[in-house]
């Protein structure tokens, strides 16, 4: 199935679960959160089609959050209040480094950050201790990427992945150094965080990484964000299933 169809079956499905919520979803205030998060996830990931790679980025990462809190509504792991996501949980520093250095880390475990709290849900690691490179991140993404261009010579150790209704990347993918391997979502999580907030606080730096006039990453970045409009919704309709239907 080509990557267009499969984008377009992923919208359905969203737009299916909207009219009949699934899991925890299904009545009360987790289910107008679920419709209200998806409606707008999509009303941002069709918005950001239409804009270039310079705001592209602000789009996909405030749709992916609301994504995240219709996630947390609908999964049957999450009891209680437990299910409401606050602040982000998840740190970038280093804009002024080289790009592919950006350093990346979490919150600790227990709190009630929306990356926390969705890491936890999907077993996925949280890396407090340990910063992460922005490249190491962007290596786990569950489709074949251009790296962004690097001065600093690597030979990453490699992981497999499989994961949902696309098949994200058929050949193996760098392993970062932690105890067990990103989930997909946290992977796209970390990597769109971290971009978004260099496109907010750093504009003119974010500028001169999206110029194909005067940046060594303007492709890798340019390709990176397209590819997040097509499997997001993929994704997102996969981990519904996932957290929903247990």
């Amino acid at each position: 199935m080509s990557l267009a169809k499969t984008e377009d079956k992923a919208w359905r499905r969203l737009r299916e679960v909207c009219w009949s919520p699934p899991g925890r979803a299904a009545t009360g205030v987790r289910a107008s959160t679920f419709i209200t998060c998806l409606h707008q996830f999509e009303q941002l990931l069709r918005s950001g089609a239409h804009v270039d790679s310079s705001t592209r980025v602000v789009h996909l990462f405030c749709g992916l959050s609301q994504a995240g809190r219709a996630i947390a509504a609908a999964a049957e792991g999450f009891c209680d209040d437990t299910w409401k996501l606050t602040s982000h949980g998840i740190r970038a520093t280093g804009f002024g480094d080289d790009f592919a250095d950006i350093v990346i880390s979490t919150s600790p475990p227990g709190t009630s950050a929306s990356f926390v709290r969705l890491s936890e849900l999907l077993d996925s690691p949280l890396w407090e201790s340990v910063p992460l490179r922005l490249e190491d991140i962007w290596d786990t993404l569950p489709v074949p990427l251009a790296p962004p261009q690097t001065s600093s010579w690597r030979l990453p150790a490699f992981a497999p992945r499989v994961f949902g209704h696309v098949p994200y990347r058929e050949e193996p993918v760098p392993a970062t150094p932690l105890s067990l391997e990103l989930h997909p979502l946290m992977a796209w999580w970390a990597v769109l965080y971290a971009l978004c907030k260099l496109a907010q606080v750093e504009p003119a730096r974010w500028a001169v990484h999206t110029s194909h006039v005067s940046a060594l990453h303007a492709h890798a970045v340019e390709e990176l964000l397209q590819r997040a409009l097509t499997h997001l919704p993929v994704l997102i309709a996969d981990t519904i299933d996932e957290v929903a239907f247990v």
